[in-house]
């Protein structure tokens, strides 16, 4: 084995460990919240948004609260839908189970009104 070879194992394999141990997390991270989501689309959730948290950039995570329980829902994207006004604090939400669509009303005059839709991916 020449000197270069040496070199280059010598730096091959440090970078391979900590490429190993930052890609471990982000995909255990990833299959959780894979899982997380799944879990949710089994659900059959109709309620009150109680809270809206922005986590960053659009992302927001819902606590919903029915009649008999109060759910966090897994990460959304619904950033231009909180913009615009769609989807609001005191919002009802409503989503069947095995199924990825939630539908968001606002009681207005009397009547709920749907005022989005969002497709969990």
């Amino acid at each position: 084995m020449t000197d270069i070879e040496r070199q280059i194992r010598a730096k091959i394999i440090p970078l391979s460990i900590l490429f190993i141990l930052f890609i471990i997390p982000i995909i255990m991270k990833y299959f959780e919240a894979q899982k997380e989501l799944h879990k949710f689309q089994k659900k059959e959730i109709h309620g009150k948004i109680i809270w809206l948290d922005d986590l960053n950039r659009g992302y927001f995570e819902l606590k919903i609260k029915s009649a008999k329980n109060k759910y966090l829902t897994p990460t959304f994207i619904l950033g231009s839908a909180v913009d615009e006004g769609k989807v609001k604090i005191g919002d009802s939400i409503s989503k069947n189970s095995n199924n990825n669509l939630v539908y968001f009303y606002r009681l207005r005059n009397g009547k709920y009104m749907e005022t989005h839709r969002f497709i969990i991916y």
